[in-house]
This record gives structure tokens, sequence and C-alpha cells, in this order.
């Protein structure tokens, strides 16, 4: 299951789908990303940075994409980088869904 990272959401399909797996929604991660950005103008690089990450032929290479991404976001913009980081179990749980 992918969603939103709404905690009343994630405990209901953790309630009504028991063993489900669940995945944080990329497209709503990448606009929390995007918004420590900053400021307005580095905001498309934080989403196309991070974009990346999922743009991988395999689970390991998904894995070391973050690893770049977060690292190159540190140097930069370390909120964002913090905010992906946060967020890193619950991108990567299903990095096979493309």
């Amino acid at each position: 299951m992918i969603s939103a990272a709404h905690r009343g959401l994630v405990e209901a399909i953790e309630e009504t789908l028991p063993g489900a797996t669940w995945q944080r929604c990329r497209t709503h991660e990448l606009a929390g990303s995007a918004g420590h950005g900053g400021h307005v103008g580095s905001s498309p690089w934080v989403a196309t940075l991070v974009r990346t990450i999922f743009d991988q032929p395999d689970a390991n290479e998904v894995e070391a994409q973050f690893q770049r991404v977060t690292e190159a976001l540190a140097r930069k913009l370390p909120e964002a980088a913090d905010h992906l980081e946060t967020a890193r179990e619950d991108l990567l749980a299903l990095p096979h869904f493309r």
C-alpha cells in the first residue's frame, strides 16, 4: 500500500489490512523535500535530485543513490537532507515498485 504519511491513514491501513506493506507516497515526499529547499529557486533542484533515487535499475542502486542524494543535499541544504533522511525507511520500503 502506498499513501501519504498521515498517521491516521497509516494506522487505518495497518488495522484494516494486517500484514500489508506500506510505503510513503513519493509525490508527497517530493513536495515536502522541495519545500525544505531553503528558497524557491532551489526547490526544482531538490525535487529533480530526489527523483533520481527512484530511477535506478534495482534496490541496491536505489539505496546507493539515496545516500548520494542525501550527501549532496547536506552540503547545500542540510534541512532538506535531514527531511529526506527522516523519511528514508518509509520511502525505501518497496524500492521494487515503480
